[in-house]
């Protein structure tokens, strides 16, 4: 059991180690042994090689106008690691932190003794404990993808809107090595989100 957040936040950033594998069957895996709380978020989904953090923190703010709990899932940090996972710019504070590190570790244990799932990463960890908390603490969350997007780990939910903001060459060594290429990985993201949006709507009025 970890009892600081230093001690939970060494932990994640322990898996580095084991590299990373494309594809969703890990986080998938670790959604569904946490009860699939992406299936039980209303989100925001953003992609893209420059402007995810503004446009972030643009939606966060237009939607905080509207009196919601906005939850952020946002990489890298500024000052403090918790800042991945915020709700109205407020990052989540070490104890709580703590608390989702112990509820996800025996979790990412089992998974690791099954070859299947073995070797789970730091960010795809982060993703399934983002929604966790998000679907306890926010009304409505925004994930901006890490690399790409179609195999991007935060790629597990259906957001009622998605943004790709400008395209660039980026991690070419994962994404392809032209403009084209990285914006169709980018695109990945895109999902038939119009009945979800419509349904969303009518149950806030």
């Amino acid at each position: 059991m970890f009892k600081t957040g230093d001690e939970a936040v060494r932990w994640i950033h322990s898996r580095k180690k084991f590299g990373s594998r494309p594809g969703l069957i890990r986080v998938n895996e670790l959604l569904k042994l946490c009860g699939h709380p992406e299936k039980n978020s209303i989100g925001i989904h953003i992609a893209g090689t420059n402007g995810k953090g503004s446009t972030v923190t643009y939606l966060r703010c237009l939607l905080e106008m509207q009196k919601l709990a906005v939850g952020t899932f946002t990489s890298p940090y500024i000052e403090s690691f918790y800042e991945r996972i915020s709700i109205n710019g407020k990052a989540i504070s070490a104890e709580e932190f703590v608390q989702l590190a112990n509820e996800f570790r025996p979790l990412v244990d089992s998974m690791d003794e099954d070859t299947r799932y073995q070797g789970i990463t730091e960010f795809e960890i982060l993703t399934a404990m983002a929604f966790s908390y998000f679907q306890k603490h926010a009304d409505i969350a925004i994930f901006e993808a890490g690399i790409g997007g179609k195999w991007d780990s935060t790629n597990v939910f259906i957001p009622i809107l998605t943004a790709i903001t400008t395209i660039g060459l980026d991690h070419t060594d994962i994404l392809g090595e032209t403009e084209e290429e990285i914006a169709l990985q980018k695109a990945g993201i895109i999902k038939k989100t119009y009945l979800l949006l419509q349904e969303t709507f009518r149950k806030m009025q």
